[in-house]
């Protein structure tokens, strides 16, 4: 039997959980020569001001974080001004 997913809006609760996510993620990059996340680099703080927008994901199997993931709806530095039609994934992390 295939394990389901099921993906939900993070809180707080979730804080520590996303930290560790990021965290591993980073050290497998560090790990693997890719300059791009350093462990510590995203906190709690980082992640509880991104919730503010709605803008933090968990995906879920069995009841465990699986990964998670920032939806941004905006993202005018990356990518300028453009029209409400595309959400920006950032940060996707999985274990």
């Amino acid at each position: 039997m295939t394990a389901q997913l099921t993906f939900r809006e993070a809180d707080t609760d979730d804080l520590g959980t996303l930290v560790a996510l990021y965290d591993g993620a980073a050290r497998w990059m560090v790990d693997h020569g890719i300059d791009q996340w350093k462990p510590g680099e995203k906190d709690e703080a980082h992640f509880r001001r991104r919730m503010k927008e709605g803008e933090v994901w968990l995906a879920e199997s069995d009841g465990a974080a699986a990964g998670g993931y920032e939806l941004w709806w905006a993202d005018e530095p990356a990518w300028g001004a453009q029209p409400p039609v595309a959400g920006y994934v950032h940060r996707l992390m999985v274990r």
